[in-house]
């Protein structure tokens, strides 16, 4: 009893260490996802900087081409066409700017969700580490009871064992036994008498011979049918030695 209860209390203790190595797991996941985080903090800097420059750039080139308008008085049209495919593609780059800000907006909420995320499971590892300690008695009484429900169990399976061999005797003797036709004697099976008008045949309903009413007027139950039927005197012995 002092082993299995070492046992079980070295498997807790396994458990714990396995639960405090997934604590320090998550600590390091908790670590990376905050790097991470700053990472991307870092890279939207950058690409903000990036985006104000293009910005300027942007209204530099928009400025020259200002002044161009100004120069090309004489193919005004031109001018105007291209200056407005010009204004479209700074719009449109500036929406991709947009978009691409929204994304990294995005990406930034999902790693707060999931620093948030990892922060609770540690609680909860946290929480179950205390708890394995009050566990120790039902785990004590859990082994208990399981080796009395063992034991239970092994003794019912030899008593079906035995059970089930004597119904395997019971089954081959009765399918080794055929049911004889009334054709196929013409005498008593046990004292051999001959059948005639007055001696009538009797079948025994254990073995299925034919017997006369003085051999077989005895009625006693048998494995198929729990009534007392008509049995030869052969057979009665041999139930009521059962």
């Amino acid at each position: 009893m002092i082993s299995e209860l070492e046992e079980g209390k070295k498997v807790l203790l396994d458990e714990r260490s396995e639960m405090m190595q997934q604590i320090a797991t998550l600590e390091r996941n908790l670590e990376e996802a905050s790097k991470t985080a700053h990472e991307k903090h870092s890279a939207l800097q950058n690409q903000l900087s990036a985006v104000t420059a293009a910005k300027q750039t942007t209204e530099e080139e928009l400025a020259a081409e200002r002044c161009k308008c100004l120069e090309l008085k004489n193919d005004k049209e031109s001018v105007k066409e291209a200056y407005e495919v010009e204004i479209e593609k700074k719009n449109q780059e500036l929406k991709d700017v947009h978009t691409c800000l929204d994304d990294v907006a995005g990406e930034k909420l999902a790693l707060e969700a999931q620093l948030a995320a990892s922060q609770s499971e540690q609680q909860a590892v946290l929480e179950r580490c205390y708890a394995s300690s009050a566990e120790n008695e039902n785990l004590r009484k859990t082994i208990a009871d399981l080796r009395r429900r063992l034991e239970e169990s092994q003794a019912a399976l030899h008593e079906l064992g035995r059970e089930n061999q004597t119904l395997q005797l019971e089954l081959e003797k009765l399918l080794g036994r055929k049911w004889t036709e009334d054709s196929d004697v013409i005498s008593c099976s046990l004292c051999q008498k001959e059948f005639s008008l007055i001696v009538r045949k009797h079948h025994c309903r254990n073995c299925g011979q034919i017997f006369c009413n003085e051999c077989s007027s005895k009625m006693a139950p048998i494995t198929s049918n729990k009534k007392p039927v008509r049995v030869c005197d052969s057979c009665y012995n041999e139930l009521g030695s059962k």
